[in-house]
């Protein structure tokens, strides 16, 4: 309750501050500075427009319905219109989803690290800004030009009444103007993660680049490589599902082929619990822009690698021990997708988390960190506006089809050879880096599907016809055709296809309702009258 009431006042204040024409007063900068963001806090989903709805709720939440009704109401009240509303009101559900804001102690433990490599910043950007953490500790230290995004609106009116100074940018990262690329010394955040997508025009020229944008995790990693310079450093909290997914290997092997690994640190679960309501297992990664790397060392290939156990937990090859995990005990939970997980907590405080966290930063900069690299292409901060006409035009968004939608990539959709395909992960599998983890007997083992093409088992309706995307025991594919010799008929195949787990249930939806179609429109075109059985299903 005091978290959604602290949010219910840090957004009046801000509105307060900002009509007001004025900085916000020290009292008001200690209302701004509690909102802590929407992360766990399911009730501002729920229906608050009459009084009866709160007989919907569920009893652990009724409580907090008078709350979350009048912070709508204050809300709409303060808007200058319902367009207007309707956005603030959309932020704040979509908030929920990855807006966990990261402990003052944490982002010290960062700043401090790169200050005691010797590191002198100009630039800093922080893609992800929420109300500033990164930017307070990092500016807190050093004389920089400080650049921040924030996509929902009113978090960024917060972060405006906050950091008047800097320059705030109340868009989404992907609207880095062109300018900014290969600009910043150092670009840094706890960045939102989850399968969703990001439309930038600029990620359609891969395979990669695409497939990255498919995940805002994955995207951000490869988006600030290009707003990063030549040496700058990126240093991100994200989810351990980039880390950990297989699906994620091509995303990892291209940072390693554009960027020096300098640190990549596992932090505990509840290191965020108070605020996102649960365990959130999550990485920081310490990279530095190096495009001019000709190979990656053993660290990179781990990196880039994953492994699986027989109860389908995946580790990323880099945890061969416990060296860089931050825990005082290890158990076997679920990730925020329901798959089996390894979970890391800690019984300390937040300072003893940041402590260590310090210590293993410190090392891995003494001897991965490149300060040659880093000074050689570092240019003097200058004064760049940017301008309402060309700074926050979106570029018009490509076509999306059903099969963008669904997440599959376009050598799937025209059947390019799988011989063709680069290979998503690398794995070490040589005698010295044999994994160190424990495997864990646990009922969540789950079976690995095959990729490779099969007869396919189904009904194969008149319809199909070559590359129709259909399921087969549970899997994503599309139909192939096979010349069998002495055979008059070609053998019909099922091809499977990558499909990110998010997507899989949309699809099955999906193919149903599409045959039904088919059948309706097949018979009434033939037979030239109604279907009555067929269009009541």
């Amino acid at each position: 309750r005091q978290h959604l009431l602290n949010n219910y006042t840090a957004i009046r204040t801000a509105f307060e501050v900002e009509r007001s024409g004025q900085p916000a007063t020290a009292e008001q900068r200690e209302l701004l500075e509690k909102f802590s963001g929407f992360g766990g806090l399911k009730c501002v989903l729920r229906p608050v427009e009459k009084d009866e709805d709160k007989d919907n709720w569920p009893e652990s939440e009724k409580d907090l319905f008078a709350l979350t009704r009048a912070l709508y109401s204050m809300v709409r009240e303060l808007s200058g219109s319902e367009e207007e509303y309707k956005r603030y009101a959309d932020g704040i559900r979509s908030n929920i989803l990855s807006a966990f804001y990261t402990p003052p102690e944490i982002t010290g433990a960062i700043e401090s690290a790169i200050r005691n490599a010797g590191i002198k910043i100009n630039t800093f950007l922080d893609p992800s800004a929420g109300i500033g953490e990164f930017a307070d500790a990092f500016g807190s230290k050093q004389d920089m030009s400080v650049t921040a995004f924030e996509i929902d609106p009113l978090t960024s009116k917060i972060l405006s009444a906050l950091h008047p100074d800097k320059e705030i940018i109340a868009e989404g990262f992907e609207k880095l103007p062109k300018e900014y690329e290969n600009r910043f010394d150092v670009v840094s955040s706890n960045i939102p993660f989850g399968d969703y997508a990001v439309f930038d025009p600029a990620f359609r020229k891969d395979k990669v680049l695409l497939n990255a944008s498919k995940a805002i995790h994955t995207y951000f990693f490869l988006k600030a490589v290009d707003a990063a310079r030549e040496g700058g450093l990126i240093a991100f909290i994200t989810s351990q599902g980039l880390m950990d997914s297989p699906k994620n290997g091509e995303v990892r092997r291209r940072l390693m082929e554009t960027c020096d690994l300098v640190s990549a640190v596992r932090l505990p679960g509840n290191l965020f619990a108070e605020n996102a309501g649960t365990a959130v297992g999550s990485d920081l990664i310490i990279l530095q822009k190096n495009t001019a790397k000709t190979g990656l060392d053993a660290r990179e290939e781990a990196f880039a690698g994953s492994r699986s156990f027989s109860n389908g937990i995946n580790v990323n090859n880099y945890y061969q021990d416990f060296h860089h995990i931050i825990l005082t005990h290890p158990k076997v939970g679920k990730n925020p997708y329901g798959q089996p997980a390894m979970e890391f907590y800690h019984d300390g405080k937040t300072e003893d988390i940041a402590l260590e966290l310090t210590d293993k930063l410190n090392r891995d900069f003494s001897l991965f960190m490149n300060n040659d690299l880093y000074h050689k292409h570092q240019r003097q901060p200058d004064d760049i506006n940017l301008s309402p006409e060309n700074s926050n035009k979106a570029e018009q968004e490509p076509y999306l089809s059903l099969y963008d939608l669904f997440g599959i990539p376009d050598e799937e959709r025209t059947q390019i050879d799988e011989k063709q395909r680069r290979k998503i992960t690398d794995t070490i599998s040589n005698d010295d880096n044999k994994p160190t983890f424990e495997e864990l007997d646990d009922p969540m083992a789950t079976v690995i599907m095959t990729k490779n093409p099969r007869v396919y088992s189904g009904i194969v309706e008149p319809f199909y016809k070559k590359n129709t995307l259909v399921t087969d025991k549970g899997q994503i594919g599309y139909i192939g055709y096979r010349k069998e010799t002495g055979k008059k008929e070609n053998t019909v195949m099922f091809n499977p296809v990558d499909v990110l787990a998010s997507q899989i249930f949309r699809i099955r939806d999906y193919i149903p309702l599409r045959d039904a179609f088919l059948q309706l429109y097949g018979f009434e075109s033939s037979y030239e009258q109604e279907s009555e059985s067929l269009r009541l299903g």
